[in-house]
């Protein structure tokens, strides 16, 4: 998926907003190794996201972990957690 993301064509405007953001979540740094990318295609979706105009917040946890803001998750999950619940995920565990 990275690679075909990586090297489509994007119109400015939405498509390439919503392709940042779909290489920024694929490329996002988790911890676990069996699910990370390796270095050199994080590099190379890092450079793929500056040149589609992501700002550095939005580069970041491609290069290193960042664990997720609350308003984050509930983009990247696609839903929000109840009042009161958090989701905590450790660096490496």
């Amino acid at each position: 998926w990275v690679d075909k993301l990586l090297d489509r064509g994007y119109e400015p405007g939405r498509e390439s907003t919503d392709a940042a953001f779909a290489l920024a979540q694929l490329a996002r740094v988790s911890g676990d190794r069996a699910r990370d990318l390796d270095e050199p295609l994080r590099v190379r979706v890092a450079e793929r996201l500056r040149s589609l105009g992501a700002d550095e917040p939005t580069i970041r946890p491609t290069l290193e972990f960042q664990p997720r803001e609350a308003a984050e998750q509930g983009v990247a999950l696609g839903d929000a957690l109840p009042v009161g619940l958090r989701l905590v995920v450790e660096a490496g565990g």
